[in-house]
């Protein structure tokens, strides 16, 4: 009787074992967007206080504000830091809000590159950084972004060439690269064909659009 009992005793230890190593997961995906964002507050200065609540000790980043999670995953979908007087840089670790359909970020006083790590967010529908200080060239990793409608990045420092990885976001609708200093040439095929020439405006070292069918003329950009 005895051995029944622990036998019993011992199945039941490993079922909960085994409970456990199912469940833990959970944490630990919801604890890389908690670091992803953590990292992004570590590089901004916010004189206003909008991620006060931004508490790295909290594990639960679906309570902080300008942040929105989906009900069911618990994963963060949505960052939400438009129009907060907000400069420094964006981390690289933002890559790793793999659940993340939008991030708007626009009209602060953000500098610094746009990291090619959000080439990562598979998910991602809009990305919105415009009117801030960013400066260098546009990752060809935000072609890797085949989920992507809205692609808004005027006003800005950028430079170099417009990537022709672009062309292939396929569900692209809206793209502003109007007021930054791009040089090269535009592209008017893939996703392009149906973007007006507006979108491309106060960019003084662009050049004419591509011919249907011609090279770039990128090299000397």
């Amino acid at each position: 009787m005895a051995s029944i009992t622990l036998r019993s005793t011992s199945t039941t230890a490993i079922a909960i074992l085994l409970l456990a190593s199912v469940a833990l997961p959970g944490p630990v995906v919801a604890n890389k967007d908690h670091d992803a964002l953590t990292a992004l507050k570590n590089g901004l200065q916010d004189p206003t206080g909008e991620l006060n609540n931004w508490n790295p000790y909290s594990t639960d980043p679906c309570t902080w504000t300008h942040v929105e999670c989906d009900n069911i995953t618990k994963r963060v979908i949505r960052l939400d830091l438009g129009f907060r007087k907000l400069s420094g840089h964006l981390a690289p670790e933002l890559g790793n809000l793999d659940q993340l359909e939008y991030m708007e970020i626009h009209q602060n006083n953000i500098q610094g590159t746009i990291p090619a790590e959000l080439g990562n967010l598979k998910n991602l529908i809009s990305l919105t950084l415009y009117n801030n200080n960013l400066s260098g060239h546009i990752p060809p990793s935000l072609g890797e972004l085949q989920a992507l409608k809205y692609l808004r990045l005027e006003h800005n420092n950028l430079s170099g060439p417009i990537p022709r990885e672009l062309v292939g976001l396929s569900n692209l609708m809206i793209l502003d690269l109007s007021n930054n200093d791009l040089c090269g040439t535009i592209p008017r095929s893939g996703a392009f064909q149906n973007i007006p020439l507006t979108s491309f405006a106060n960019n003084p070292r662009l050049k004419d659009p591509e011919l249907p069918g011609a090279g770039n003329n990128d090299n000397n950009c």
